[in-house]
């Protein structure tokens, strides 16, 4: 199935937001682990006002989230820009049960040497 356009408009019906993120800029000293022993990375959409989209259509960028005690510490400490995200446009059938995934690029396969922050 071919890729449906972008855009972005505030709708009563279920929005498909497709991110994609580079996980080689995750700062791995910015992860925490939860009470279970799951490993998190705080991570925001920063979204463009409704009706605006970029020029590659992306309706805002994803940026690792500072942890709180840096940022009170340096307050011009930013987090990295991992990647974007556009608001797929299924027309009539928004809302309905689909399948929003598309294959992109090749698949990774992890080696004993890849350098991944985690």
């Amino acid at each position: 199935m071919a890729r449906p356009g972008t855009k972005n408009q505030s709708s009563g019906k279920t929005r498909w937001i497709k991110m994609k993120i580079d996980l080689t800029k995750l700062k791995k000293e910015w992860f925490f682990t939860s009470e279970k022993g799951s490993v998190y990375a705080d991570i925001t959409l920063a979204m463009k006002p409704d009706g605006e989209v970029d020029q590659y259509g992306n309706l805002g960028m994803i940026i690792q989230d500072v942890p709180q005690a840096i940022y009170k510490e340096d307050k011009t400490v930013k987090g990295p820009i991992l990647g974007n995200g556009a608001e797929l446009d299924w027309g009539a059938g928004v809302g309905e049960k689909v399948n929003p995934g598309e294959e992109t690029g090749t698949a990774y396969t992890p080696s004993s040497d890849d350098d991944l922050p985690f």
